[in-house]
């Protein structure tokens, strides 16, 4: 009688457990479908308000984006899509410099998750950023809005990016002049 006991004790143990298991799931799947969003910019939006979006490029499953901001920010991020829809993989951003002629050189470059570099850049005719031997891709920022250009003093500048498939380790950021190929500036990086 006493095993009888402690058999009908376990299976009744195994069922609670169970069902706490499952009704966690449950909570689990609905909070993921909740916070997942039908198109890319709409998980960015709900992660961070106030963005001033500017779309790089998007894979079925990957979007990237830029952004300025208010307070004079801009910065990055990637939206990822997930079984429930997209998702922001999360976000950061820099202040950007009040001496717009800084930007003239590869000054303030930063780095996102390892695999993207980025920065912004004034007058970009005739312009090429290159890491090692790949080369940058420009957003020219005078095709943003033109009130968001003149609020952010944006005249005449891009964001450039570098996508890499692995982590960025060492190699030579290169800004070049595309007339006469020669090297304006350049930074290690080790």
């Amino acid at each position: 009688m006493h095993q009888r006991k402690e058999g009908i004790l376990n299976k009744k143990s195994v069922t609670i457990v169970g069902i706490i298991v499952l009704v966690l799931a449950v909570i689990w799947l609905f909070y993921l479908k909740n916070t997942s969003y039908e198109k890319p910019e709409q998980a960015i939006r709900a992660a961070e308000k106030n963005l001033t979006l500017i779309p790089a490029h998007q894979t079925d499953n990957q979007a990237l984006y830029f952004f300025v901001k208010d307070d004079y920010k801009y910065g990055v991020t990637y939206a990822q899509k997930g079984m429930w829809g997209w998702k922001t993989r999360g976000i950061i951003w820099t202040k950007i410099h009040d001496d717009r002629n800084s930007y003239e050189k590869l000054t303030g470059y930063k780095e996102y998750e390892g695999q993207l570099m980025y920065g912004l850049l004034k007058n970009t005719n005739h312009r090429a950023i290159y890491f090692n031997k790949q080369q940058a891709k420009f957003l020219k920022l005078d095709e943003l809005p033109k009130e968001v250009v003149k609020k952010y003093r944006l005249e005449g500048m891009a964001i450039w990016y570098l996508e890499h498939d692995a982590v960025i380790e060492k190699g030579v950021l290169r800004l070049v002049d595309t007339k006469t190929n020669k090297t304006i500036h350049r930074i290690v990086i080790k």
